[in-house]
């Protein structure tokens, strides 16, 4: 919007064949408006004094221009000077007045107040931008006031502004949801909105993994609820010693979870979401197959490493070879119970078996023995062996 100023000059022809005086010695009218503010007409003579007590008129410029309730007859004050009011509307006028018995006039188009609009426009967690225009173009220098309309709520960003040459402003995100009230003023002109500012929300990251060498789920949160596309990242901890292929960019599904794949080894990484203006890091640590607990019950490792399996061909075959080298006879000296690991208890079963072995050998040659004896009390091999002993006897 600039200011409008109009000058006109009317040359004066001098008896006698004398040329027209200069511009500079001639009356003119000068009329001065801001858009959507009054206008000044100021009248002046030939020696740009101001000329008072003198009549103005006002007319429209023709008959295609809206009403305007400026039009009539004026008169000067001391200054030169009449006021014209703002008119409702843009209107086209011709001012007229008479100086020295001569008459000067000019044309000119006031400009009507501006209909000021305002637009806020932000996304969660985000900086606001507030847009202020005028008939739909946009008005630099517009006075910008912005209030919370929260009753013992604060906003950083309440103040005043100046919108840009794109009738702009920028409010800083706020640091919580709150209600605001943001007024424009331009030119006699005004206009107010109230509008929400949407905070970032509170996430929270979780990460689950039912068991080593399994894969992962990574669940958020926003604010307490599942939250749709949000993105997520999935970076390495140490990144030159380590590698896992479940690095990268993932974005959250309908319930807010990620599902990253099973971990070869395990491993440390730093899963970071970032959702409507807000960010959050969490440090978790994958296991992978090398990570079962061998604390556990022989039964329970063995499920543990079960769940790593996929249903193909070779599953058989994987669990055969990793209960033989897993298997309780190759336990920790921890392992076991009262203390006593695998290797002892199939050492002892061992040294057990040799003993009845043994007690075993000793009671049938006794019982051989007897049986040759030929001891009549004896039963069973020891009545063979009565048999025996009669028949050598008798040989």
């Amino acid at each position: 919007m600039q200011r409008n100023i109009l000058i006109a000059i009317v040359a004066l022809s001098v008896a006698f064949g004398v040329s027209a005086v200069a511009a500079a010695d001639a009356p003119s009218i000068e009329i001065d408006q801001e858009p959507g503010t009054p206008a000044t007409v100021t009248v002046t003579d030939a020696n740009s004094e101001p000329v008072t007590n003198t009549t103005v008129t006002v007319e429209l410029a023709d008959d295609e221009q809206p009403a305007y309730n400026g039009t009539g007859v004026y008169t000067t004050d001391e200054n030169g000077t009449v006021e014209l009011p703002t008119p409702a509307e843009s209107v086209g006028v011709v001012v007229t007045a008479t100086v020295d018995n001569e008459t000067v006039s000019a044309e000119t188009t006031l400009e009507a107040t501006p209909k000021l609009a305002i637009d806020v426009a932000q996304e969660t967690g985000y900086p606001a931008t507030v847009t202020v225009t005028a008939d739909g173009e946009p008005v630099e220098d517009a006075a910008v006031t912005v209030e919370s309309a929260d009753e013992n709520v604060t906003y950083d960003g309440a103040g005043e502004y100046h919108t840009d040459a794109n009738g702009t402003v920028e409010l800083p995100a706020p640091t919580e949801t709150i209600n605001v009230t943001v007024r424009a003023e331009r030119d006699g002109a005004s206009a107010a909105t109230d509008t929400t500012l949407e905070a970032a929300p509170e996430l929270t990251v979780s990460v689950a993994q039912d068991g080593p060498g399994l894969p992962v789920t990574v669940s958020v949160l926003a604010d307490g609820e599942a939250a749709e596309n949000v993105s997520v990242e999935v970076e390495l901890v140490d990144a030159e010693n380590t590698t896992h292929g479940g690095t990268g960019s993932y974005e959250t599904d309908e319930n807010g979870t990620v599902e990253l794949p099973a971990p070869d080894e395990t491993v440390d990484v730093a899963i970071t979401a970032s959702y409507n203006g807000a960010e959050e890091t969490v440090v978790a640590t994958l296991a992978g197959i090398d990570a079962i607990d061998d604390e556990l019950p022989f039964g329970q490792q063995l499920q543990q490493f079960k769940a790593t399996l996929d249903n193909d061909s070779h599953t058989g075959h994987a669990i055969a070879s990793w209960v033989t080298d897993n298997n309780p006879g190759n336990a920790p000296d921890h392992a076991g119970p009262n203390g006593v690991s695998g290797h002892e208890r199939t050492t002892g079963a061992s040294d057990d078996a040799e003993r009845k072995s043994d007690t075993g050998s000793s009671d049938a040659a006794t019982a051989n023995g007897d049986g040759n004896n030929g001891d009549g009390n004896s039963s069973g091999n020891n009545e063979n062996g009565n048999s025996n002993g009669d028949g050598n006897n008798g040989n």
